[in-house]
């Protein structure tokens, strides 16, 4: 217990009262800032302690330190802190060097600095109490008779008394945080007042380029997403915690397996490029810059260590970044120490989960596959079948293993016995604070994703740690280092092979063991609970990266720093598959390994001088810098055959027959530099107007003489409507400003640093014997060039009824032009194509974002954040004037990713319009009918004039939606998230539903038979038709989806239990991941649909049960 001192309840001395004077002046200076909160006395003691580094002493069976207050300060002294904390209550306080003293006050209830006019003739008493909108108490808010001096604060239960008041007397009410409040006195004698926020003043701050800004200030078009929104997820990875949840920022899967990337793509596709029917998503990337750092990516952060992340979406906001941001920008924050809090903190968030495969493809069973293979029969044989009312029996069908085991009632279920519970773990502890002017943070963080196959694995080991010293007022320096140690095991033919397998093989040898080919008919589909052991690919990586700062200030408004970031990255990439597995086809000599390591550094050092001064109304930023970038990556990679053994893998590749040098070894150089000088340029007139300017010239290594340097200008314009005075009686409109900008940025990141020079290898041929030469491998471009994009943003930022309703609204026109593609060449040169700058690509879009608090009472509060993007992307114009590229399918006035393609409109049938004539040309009843261009009297053949566009590869809309419901101490979050209007290639129907194989197994689709031939809901063609007619008719789908993201159930302790345990935080919850996606597509994952069958992944849902806790 803590006890009190009657030390300062006698009367005092005039000396003494002159020395605690002086012992107090310090203390006195102390700026302390609270957020606008309603908590206790006691809390608000601890922000105090933690801010000040001072104590308070206090007898607690005196003094009552847990009631609830409302209270807010910014940067004021402690005194001013502390008087408003405990006017009008019997409190006395004293500061004694680091230590403040609460006694009770032998006068009663202490006396408020701002005097009332007691006792006033004629005139009579008010009282009254003020709350907030939660109905809790606000304490030191100010009550004052307009026009005069009169004034009084309320206590802490919010009560206050004021004197000398008649009936026209006006009370105006106002506290920092809230809404200044107007009361006519009237005949009343007490008023109960409830005060509304004032969102206005809650300046929230963002990062922008080689800065930070207001965001009421910023003119250009971003989207933050802070910590808590990123752990709330409980995903394993930032880009997962972001998907669905920012306009304008399309965020998919690489995959499903454990470890898997994201690709994100902000604002559309710029670059013409021909992605065939694979993934068309990773193809224009945006600049990640982690701490000042650009990257490629940020999948070796751990979301746990990220404080916040900035995603700067327009022109005039990325130009900044010159050549690197015409494809957006993502600035990711690391946590670091907090200067205003002078102790140590710990943080501990930690989860397991147990996963589970989701969304599985309805495979056919035993039964269903011996009708299937029946039907199958008879298409292949549909000349002696077809509407003869014959119909094959089994034994004809199936071989002679199928159909053993279709009589004896055996179905194995591949997939099933292949699958799995995933036990996955996560943790990351952080231990961060300041003391003495050193701000410091150190962090550790482990996790483990396992995936259901029980071989595929994903290990992440974090390390990170910052320090900032204060040396004075004018020098400050600091340095961070970031560790990723990954470990990532996969089994590439293991899923697929579990899809191939019909149900009719076996899974066991007669002696009990498991059989390496199931299938007595195959030997290139393994047993996946076989194939899964060997063959893997393992990929080791250490990424480490950081940076040194010094930052000089020799006057309040001038700040210069110069930066250093080293970026390190090693990576070894280990490959085998024995004689038992689907390569090794069951013979040593195919047993195959193969390795490769590679090697990156990079060096980035920035220089910035940045000048902020405010002159009356008039406020003016400048930023001027440097950076130079250097990078070096080299790699070398082996490949060898003919193991004596498995148990070698890629680590003794000595023990190959089979390595000869010729064939498997080869290397790798790359070296790239930039140099780049930067300004930005801002001013605001009384808050109410901005304009900005930014301008970037950077110079490049990898494009070519005479066109290496670029200069990336543009310019913005704010107007913060509600600071008009036009706007002053509209208050229920918290905030409304209007952007406009325009800005230039550019791009070469997938020009190959050596695309401008010839490079030569050697090249055997033979002419009677065996020769080699030397040849130019690729035709060099003297005229190579950047690649820019121009674009205009207009927008909208609103804030309703105490900031119950606010967003934004955003329209864009992006033209990018000098597009950076293979052109392709006459085959008379010898080339077929060398890299140019040709076509021009357009992207018109707009962007929604809206936050609303449909509910808010003392008790629950429903919030819900909804975000919105539709994008029209289009070739305006290709290489050489032309107005299509068949073979890679561009076309002026389409999409980038526009499918060009036969359209199915049914299948045919006796007694179609043309049946005589699609007969003769060899299309079977069953086969697929497609649109044609001539009609089908016309010549009754598909060529490419009879292709359509059929829609784009690119989703016509995307959006996400997340609500978040708070009952007293529970929480429940809800995510969804969406892409509407998509096209994918299905590589998943590819494999189960072609009849390239007729022993493959197959997804149980409606196919076309004469029972159902009038149907209109038939999903496939004729089974065993030797030409089923357009099959890529039917392998274009639909892939739109809904995902439920996650739902997750929270539960915080209640403060007066964990401060008995030490705790300042604890925070226990149960999620689940990813519990339902909901979409007409059949195969495994929409969102992956284009991915390659030779990694396909199922898709997973998870429980996770987590716990975070603050000491």
């Amino acid at each position: 217990m803590k006890k009190s001192t009657n030390l300062f309840t006698l009367p005092k001395k005039v000396t003494f009262f002159m020395l605690f004077f002086l012992l107090s002046l310090p203390g006195l200076a102390q700026k302390v800032t609270l957020p606008n909160q309603t908590v206790t006395i006691k809390q608000v003691m601890s922000q105090i302690e933690k801010q000040t580094g001072y104590k308070f002493f206090y007898n607690n069976t005196q003094i009552n330190v847990t009631r609830k207050v409302t209270i807010s300060s910014r940067k004021e002294n402690l005194d001013e802190v502390l008087n408003r904390l405990f006017s009008r209550t019997n409190i006395d306080y004293k500061i004694v060097e680091k230590t403040i003293v609460l006694s009770i006050s032998s006068e009663g209830k202490r006396s408020e600095h701002i005097t009332s006019a007691e006792g006033t003739l004629g005139k009579r008493k008010v009282t009254g109490r003020i709350v907030d909108q939660m109905g809790e108490p606000i304490i030191g808010a100010t009550v004052r008779e307009k026009g005069t001096n009169n004034a009084t604060v309320t206590d802490l239960d919010g009560n206050f008394t004021l004197l000398g008041l008649n009936n026209n007397s006006t009370l105006e009410v106002s506290y920092v945080g809230f809404q200044m409040k107007d009361l006519l006195v009237g005949n009343n004698t007490h008023l109960d007042i409830t005060m509304k926020e004032d969102n206005k003043q809650l300046e929230e701050v963002v990062v922008v380029g080689y800065g930070v800004a207001k965001k009421s200030d910023f003119t250009g078009s971003l989207t933050s997403v802070t910590s808590d929104n990123i752990v709330d997820s409980h995903k394993q990875s930032a880009a997962a915690a972001l998907q669905g949840t920012i306009a304008g920022v399309d965020i998919t899967r690489n995959g499903n397996n454990p470890g898997s990337g994201f690709n994100i793509m902000v604002r559309g596709q710029n670059t013409i490029t021909n992605s065939g029917t694979g993934n068309a998503n990773g193809i224009n990337s945006p600049l990640y810059v982690i701490d000042g750092m650009m990257m490629d990516n940020m999948n070796d952060i751990a979301p746990d260590d990220i404080e916040r992340i900035d995603v700067l979406k327009d022109a005039s906001s990325t130009a900044i970044y010159g050549s690197r941001g015409a494809n957006g920008v993502v600035i990711v924050t690391t946590k670091n120490g907090s200067a205003v809090k002078e102790k140590t903190n710990v943080e501990y968030n930690g989860f397991i989960s147990f996963t589970t495969a989701n969304h599985l493809p309805d495979m056919l069973n035993g039964s269903e596959y011996a009708d299937y293979k029946v039907e199958r029969f008879m298409g292949n044989n549909w000349k002696d079948y077809t509407y003869t009312g014959k119909r094959a029996d089994y034994g004809q069908a199936l071989t002679t293993q199928a159909y053993n085991n279709y009589i004896s009632g055996k179905s194995v279920d591949w997939v099933d016995a292949l699958l799995q519970t995933a036990v996955s773990q996560n943790h990351a502890l952080r231990v961060y604070g300041s003391s003495k002017g050193l701000v410091y943070s150190f962090g550790v963080g482990y996790t483990d994703e396992a995936g259901v196959t029980g071989t595929d694995n994903y290990k992440r080991y974090n390390f990170s740690m910052s320090i900032d010293k204060e040396i004075n007022k004018k020098l400050k320096v600091g340095m961070s280092i970031y560790t990723a140690y990954t470990k990532t095991k996969t089994s590439p033919e293991t899923v697929r092979q579990a899809y191939r397998l019909n149900p009719l093989t076996d899974m066991y040898n007669e002696d009990g063991s498991l059989r390496t080919f199931p299938d007595d008919g195959l030997t290139n589909v393994s047993n996946p609970l076989v194939e899964k052991k060997n063959d893997t690919t393992e990929t080791l990586a250490l990424h480490t990266f950081g940076n040194a700062y010094l930052q000089f200030k020799p006057i309040d408004w001038i700040t210069f720093k110069t930066q250093l970031s080293p970026d390190a990255y090693f990576d070894r990439y280990g490959m085998y598959y024995g004689a038992q597995s689907k390569n090794g086809k069951g013979n040593p000599a195919n047993a195959t390994a193969n390795t490769k390591n590679t090697n990156t550094l990079k060096y980035t050092w920035t220089n910035t001088l940045n000048f902020d001064k405010k002159v009356g109304n008039h406020v003016l930023g400048l930023l001027v810098g440097s950076e130079w970038v250097k990078s070096k990556e080299d790699a070398i990679s082996t490949k060898v055959k003919n193991f004596p053994t498995d148990l070698y893998k890629w680590y003794n590749l000595a023990a190959a027959a089979n390595k000869s040098l010729s064939d498997v070894v080869g290397s790798d150089y790359i070296q790239d530099q930039w140099f780049s000088f930067f300004a930005r340029a801002n001013y605001s007139y009384k808050d109410r107007y901005l304009i900005t300017a930014t301008g970037r010239y950077d110079g490049s290594s990898r494009l070519a003489a005479g066109h290496r340097w670029k200069f990336f200008p543009s310019a913005a314009i704010g107007w913060r409507i509600t600071e008009e005075d036009f706007m002053k009686k509209y208050r229920w409109v918290d905030n409304l400003k209007l952007r406009i900008s325009y800005g230039m940025s550019g791009n070469n990141h997938n020009v190959n640093p050596y695309s401008t020079q010839s490079n030569v290898i050697n090249y055997s041929y033979n002419f009677g014997s065996n020769a080699t030469s030397s040849i130019i491998k690729n035709l060099a471009n003297s005229q190579l060039s950047w690649e820019t994009t121009k674009e205009w943003n207009f927008g909208l930022d609103y804030s309703l009824l105490q900031g119950r309703i606010n967003g934004t609204v955003d329209y864009y026109r992006r033209r990018t032009n000098n597009i950076l593609m293979n052109r392709v060449l006459s085959e008379m040169t010898g080339y077929s194509s060398v890299m140019d700058n040709v076509g021009v690509v357009d992207n018109n879009g707009i962007e929604l974002s809206l936050s609303l608090v449909p509910i808010r009472t003392k008790d629950f509060t429903w919030k819900m954040n909804f975000n919105f993007t539709s994008n029209h992307n289009e070739i305006k114009e290709l290489a050489g004037g032309a107005t299509r590229d068949e073979a890679n399918e561009w076309f002026v006035g389409q999409s980038v990713g526009v499918v060009w393609n036969y359209k199915k409109v049914g299948y045919w049938k006796k007694g179609d319009e043309g049946y005589d004539r699609a007969l003769a040309l060899g299309l079977a009843p069953g086969s697929v009918k497609v649109y044609e261009k001539d009609g089908y009297n016309g010549d009754w053949t598909t060529t490419t004039d009879d292709k359509v566009f059929l829609g784009s590869r690119y989703p016509k809309w995307t959006g996400g939606l997340t609500n978040t419901f708070l009952f007293k101490n529970w929480s429940l979050l809800v995510n969804i998230y969406t892409r509407q209007g998509q096209w994918s290639y299905s590589q998943f129907h590819w494999t189960t539903a072609r009849d390239d194989n007729n022993l493959f197994n197959h997804l149980n689709l409606k196919y076309w038979s004469e029972a159902n031939e009038n149907d209109k809901d038939i999903e496939w063609c004729r089974p065993g038709l030797s030409n089923p007619g357009e099959i890529t008719a039917l392998l274009w789908q639909k892939t739109s989806f809904v995902k439920v993201g996650y739902i997750t159930l929270g539960y915080d302790a209640p403060r007066s239990f964990i401060q008995k345990l030490g705790l300042s935080k604890l925070h226990a919850y149960v999620s689940c991941q990813n519990p339902f996606v909901f979409t007409d597509y059949k195969g495994l994952d929409p969102e992956a649909a284009s991915n390659g069958t030779d990694s396909m992944y199922f898709m997973t849902r998870s429980w996770e049960i987590g716990l975070n806790l603050t000491f």
